[in-house]
């Protein structure tokens, strides 16, 4: 969740003295670290550490595609924008955000708590 906000951000600052990077962008993960959906959720099943999750053959419902991922090379030579978090820590992340809301936490409190994490970790780069 971070990953595109910090990307908005830095595209909204960069925009203000160079408007010529107009355009659209992706931010998310590099496509080595590109994942299905089923991968995302055994992740977020594991970090969450309960819940059953039903998986379909796919003969119901609208075709869905089998691979999907961001083509994020224009945010990272363009605008010097890379993933600061690999996608286990990222969901971790969110699960924790969820559960924490879900016991009563704001959302105002946890969002700057992650928001720090995040400066934070830029400093390990």
């Amino acid at each position: 969740v971070l990953e595109p906000l910090a990307g908005y951000l830095s595209l909204a600052q960069q925009l203000w003295n160079k408007q010529e990077l107009a355009g659209a962008y992706n931010f998310g993960p590099p496509t080595h670290e590109a994942a299905t959906v089923r991968a995302v959720v055994q992740i977020a099943q594991e970090k969450y550490g309960e819940g059953q999750v039903l998986w379909g053959d796919g003969s119901a419902g609208p075709h869905e595609a089998g691979w999907l991922a961001l083509e994020v090379t224009k945010a990272r030579t363009q605008l010097g924008i890379t993933s600061r978090w690999p996608l286990d820590e990222s969901v971790r992340r969110t699960v924790q955000w969820y559960r924490q809301q879900q016991q009563g936490v704001s959302a105002l409190k946890l969002c700057e708590a992650d928001l720090a994490a995040y400066e934070a970790s830029k400093d390990h780069d």
